[in-house]
């Protein structure tokens, strides 16, 4: 359809409200985007389909202007949408389960950016369950953050850029990057795996293979 599959603006209210979006949930071909949320509460969504945007982002949220947290919840799918598979601005914590973010034509499989919150108590991104950013134009999965990077389960094969890009050094604190679980980065045009943190940075069962400049770079 023309326009968003759903949008949701709450940003007039005078007291920062959520937003909440429950159930299971499919956006398919929509032209400018499956989901869009623009909120100064925290925003919460459960098993989301969003794919075949032919402008957009499958999802688009934002909630730069206050300090809620996002949360996607369940299984998560954002496939073959023309710029994001999703995009996060926030300054709040981000955490998604069970992500696949793949054929993004112009961006990133994941852009997901929260590096605006507050320095004092900086807020992390964390993937957790079993995810897959698999043949986007740029990275597979792209991260800035002041806060911790945690990730779980992840592949990320075949794209134009890095496969994993996760960046926390903008913070005044050290945090860490930590993945876990098995990780996969292969046949990705330039890094499989990209960790820029002033503190540790902690990789278990890491298998890198057939990536254009190499398979990690820190």
């Amino acid at each position: 359809s023309a326009g968003f599959g759903v949008a949701v603006s709450n940003e007039s209210a005078p007291t920062p409200q959520p937003v909440k979006i429950t159930g299971t949930n499919s956006m398919t071909g929509n032209y400018d985007g499956g989901l869009r949320v623009d909120s100064f509460g925290a925003v919460s969504v459960a098993n989301l389909t969003a794919r075949g945007s032919v402008v957009g982002d499958g999802a688009t949220i934002y909630n730069q202007s206050g300090t809620g947290s996002v949360t996607f919840s369940g299984t998560n799918v954002f496939t073959d949408n023309q710029a994001n598979g999703i995009s996060i601005i926030s300054k709040g914590a981000i955490s998604l389960s069970n992500v696949t973010a793949s054929g993004s034509a112009t961006y990133h499989g994941a852009a997901l950016e929260n590096s605006l919150g507050s320095t004092d108590s900086p807020p992390g991104v964390t993937i957790s369950g079993t995810s897959t950013f698999d043949g986007n134009a740029l990275s597979g999965l792209f991260v800035n953050s002041i806060g911790t990077i945690t990730l779980a389960g992840v592949t990320a094969r075949d794209n134009g850029d890095s496969g994993l890009e996760l960046d926390n050094t903008g913070g005044t604190l050290a945090r860490n990057v930590t993945i876990s679980g098995r990780a996969l980065v292969s046949g990705n045009g330039a890094y499989g795996l990209v960790v820029l943190t002033p503190g540790a940075a902690k990789i278990n069962n890491l298998t890198a293979e057939s990536n254009g400049f190499g398979g990690a770079a820190s």
